[in-house]
């Protein structure tokens, strides 16, 4: 996965874990963005749950391999991020929701996707 480009003013309204997620999604996760998750944090995405930091990697790793996309924020509002995904999947180009939680250290407890 790539990342589009989003103006910084908008970059700078979404929580860094969010943003986190947004440009670095798809690929191998790495430590920084899984502890952007609570421990038991609950991640819903095209029509399955993962619950867990776990569960949340292996989600991520199998995302990875699954197509190759670029992701663009859209737009934001207080609990929900407009990301554009564009790639080799079936229609090509998808706008998406991100709706979610957090915790008072800013760490996600639930990611809707949809």
């Amino acid at each position: 996965m790539t990342t589009g480009s989003a103006s910084d003013q908008l970059r700078q309204q979404v929580p860094a874990a969010v943003l986190r997620v947004i440009e670095h999604g798809s690929g191998a996760p790495d430590p920084e963005l899984l502890a952007g998750f609570t421990a038991g944090a609950v991640v819903q995405d095209d029509g399955r749950t993962h619950s867990g930091r776990a569960a949340i990697a292996s989600w991520l790793a199998e995302a990875s391999t699954a197509f190759d996309y670029t992701s663009t924020l859209i737009g934001y509002q207080p609990g929900r991020a407009a990301v554009r995904i564009e790639g080799n999947f079936p229609g090509g180009v998808a706008d998406l929701t991100y709706a979610f939680d957090l915790d008072e250290d800013g760490r996600i407890t639930r990611l809707t996707i949809g």
